[in-house]
């Protein structure tokens, strides 16, 4: 039996309301193909995010511009990119500066 389509999902259910609705498809999403693939890929990308600071936005590599109340991303428990899904790595302009300079540092040598 060849597994539905989300859109097929969604048409089999539509005109049904309620929590129970929403559960059923969401996990009739998750179990596609599409789905499936579209969590694989979003693994597999990385998005680099940099601050200037604590009163600073953090910008990502894909785009995103995103300001936190107190702490960043990794004080927040945040592991993903909400914008492109790719694995969240951040570094402030500080320490990517200070790497930078490691590396120049290396390479005079």
């Amino acid at each position: 039996m060849k597994p539905e389509t989300a859109i097929e999902i969604s048409d089999r259910l539509s005109g049904q309301v309620g929590a129970e609705t929403v559960r059923a498809v969401l996990a009739a999403l998750e179990s596609t193909p599409e789905y499936k693939s579209l969590v694989a890929d979003a693994r597999r990308k990385e998005c680099f995010w940099t601050s200037d600071g604590d009163d600073s936005p953090w910008e990502g590599s894909c785009g995103v511009a995103w300001m936190f109340i107190d702490g960043g991303p990794e004080e927040n428990q945040m592991a993903y990119c909400p914008q492109c899904g790719g694995k969240l790595t951040a570094q402030t302009y500080d320490e990517v500066a200070s790497e930078d300079a490691a590396i120049d540092a290396a390479r005079a040598e």
